[in-house]
Parts: structure tokens; C-alpha cells; sequence
């Protein structure tokens, strides 16, 4: 089971358009989903280039936060309008009227 921290760092890789640069990345998180077989993590020209494995991009596509072809889907937005906002304080409004005896 990964972590938290070990899921956005496998987001993070996965968000980069290339390898991205080791030093972006939490080691203990990195070497954990290394072990895990879910980065590759390689040594180019004397830089570390952290790449996702295709189990890496299955983790994220089971997580829904990626689609079948690697590309990320946009996070689910909350839209609320100031009638919503409002809403839950007419109904207690609402509520406390109802306990008062009417004046006739």
C-alpha cells in the first residue's frame, strides 16, 4: 500500500512531461516506489531522471488520476453559487419559525 506522500510523488512524476529530476523528489518516497517497481530512476550525464513504469501509470489510472493513454485527468471542482451557500442557513431560519406559535 503507498503512502500519501508516495502517491503525489508518483503524480509528480507522472505530471512531467520527461524524466523528471530526482532532486524534485522526496527520497524515502522515491526509493519506495522504486522498490515497488513503479519509477525508474536512471543516471543521465551525471543527473538522476526519474521516469513512471507502465505499473506506475496503472496505479494512477486505478486511482482515477490518470486516463488510459498517460494523460492525468483534471481533479473534480467544487461548484457551489451564493444561492448554495446560503441554503443552509434558511433552513435553520426555516426551522426555528416553526417551533413559534403564529399571532392571529
Amino acid at each position: 500500500m503507498l503512502s500519501p506522500h508516495e502517491i503525489a510523488t508518483l503524480l509528480l512524476a507522472a505530471a512531467s512531461l520527461g524524466p523528471i529530476d530526482a532532486d524534485a523528489l522526496e527520497p524515502p518516497d522515491l526509493a519506495a516506489l522504486e522498490q515497488a517497481r513503479l519509477v525508474h530512476v536512471a543516471v543521465d550525464e551525471g543527473q538522476t531522471k526519474v521516469s513512471v513504469t507502465e505499473d506506475g501509470h496503472r496505479v494512477l489510472r486505478r486511482l482515477g488520476l490518470e486516463r488510459s493513454g498517460g494523460e492525468r485527468m483534471e481533479a473534480p471542482r467544487l461548484a457551489t453559487t451564493a444561492a448554495q451557500r446560503a441554503e443552509p442557513d434558511m433552513k435553520e431560519v426555516a426551522s426555528e419559525g416553526a417551533g413559534t406559535p403564529e399571532a392571529s
